[in-house]
């Protein structure tokens, strides 16, 4: 039962990241601010480490497909930006 409410977890926290990353794509505006980013990129990183450390699955493979989520935003973001600068 444990891993089935982790597993539901997980999903709905994807699915979140997934449609707010696709929408920010498509509509080619990225909202996330560059402190918020890379504080989220550190603070999973770490989470990502202790969970490895206490051998939880769920939690290490939700955190690294988040970390993926958060990088390619925040790296779509900064090209975005300094694609935007370039054309001043």
């Amino acid at each position: 039962m444990q891993l089935i409410i982790g597993v539901v977890g997980t999903i709905l926290l994807l699915a979140a990241w997934l449609i707010e990353t696709f929408e920010s794509i498509r509509k080619h505006k990225v909202s996330i601010h560059p402190h918020f980013a890379i504080l989220y990129i550190i603070g999973i990183s770490v989470l990502t480490y202790y969970s490895y450390l206490i051998a939880d699955p769920i939690f290490f493979w939700l955190n690294i497909i988040l970390l993926i989520a958060i990088s390619s935003e925040f790296l779509y973001s900064l090209s975005k930006s300094k694609f935007k600068h370039g054309k001043k």
